[in-house]
């Protein structure tokens, strides 16, 4: 998914099937309304790589 599509990250706790590996989640939208959870081993420097980015023209 192209990073210009993410529209909104929070953290997540939900018991929901998806590619992580752990329930301390984030949950990452994108496109038209689609969902993904990931479990990052460090999510501040996941949040952080996307804020920067985001910010990448």
């Amino acid at each position: 998914m192209p990073l210009s599509q993410v529209t909104c990250v929070t953290p997540s706790r939900s018991m929901v099937s998806s590619p992580a590996f752990s329930l301390d989640r984030l949950r990452i939208e994108y496109g038209s309304g689609k969902v993904v959870l990931v479990s990052p081993h460090d999510q501040d420097s996941f949040l952080t790589a996307l804020g920067k980015g985001a910010h990448a023209a």
